[in-house]
């Protein structure tokens, strides 16, 4: 008697075929408790990193680590700035798409994180309470903004889109800057 685990992010990647055949056994999130004493205590991390990366890996692991490379994160407040329009300059948005693109793993992180970025501009919208911000390492970019809500909801629509057709073989890196383009305010 054979036992195969089959792990994916992806599970519409895997063909009909295999899928039909297999018992799906889905993972919540981790909680943020659980995250930050792992970057507390495997990772060394001091209280204060380890408590925003808790905050900004939404319930992973592999997130957390993922966002605690200096270069990433340096690059999500690059990403805010461009969004919000506190730094609109056609270049850095070519820049970054370049450096985000790079990577086809990376992509869909980056993605995910436009999305929490949206998230929170929602909630300071219809709340205007910024400790419900999830992306605490760029509250100071959100906070006292007014967001037009028709753009937030036009721009998490757009998001989806892309998340979708960066499944399919195609240029990643401009689908990402004309994503960029699309949703700078």
């Amino acid at each position: 008697f054979n036992l195969f685990f089959l792990i994916t992010s992806s599970e519409g990647e895997i063909p009909i075929t295999i899928r039909s055949r297999c018992t799906r056994i889905g993972f919540a999130p981790l909680l943020k408790e659980e995250v930050k004493r792992y970057f507390l205590r495997v990772l060394g991390m001091d209280e204060e990193k380890a408590e925003l990366f808790s905050h900004i890996s939404c319930g992973s692991i592999g997130t957390g680590i993922f966002w605690a490379d200096k270069e990433r994160f340096s690059l999500r407040r690059r990403l805010a700035e461009l969004v919000t329009g506190k730094n609109r300059n056609y270049l850095n948005t070519t820049l970054i798409a370049e450096k985000v693109t790079k990577s086809e793993a990376e992509v869909s992180l980056y993605l995910m994180y436009l999305l929490t970025i949206f998230r929170d501009m929602f909630l300071i919208g219809h709340c205007g309470d910024v400790s419900l911000v999830m992306n605490r390492d760029i509250k100071d970019i959100l906070q006292g903004e007014v967001f037009d809500q028709k753009w937030i909801g036009l721009s998490m629509k757009n998001i989806q889109e892309t998340m979708y057709n960066m499944r399919y073989e195609v240029n990643k890196w401009l689908v990402f800057e004309n994503l960029l383009l699309q949703i700078m305010r």
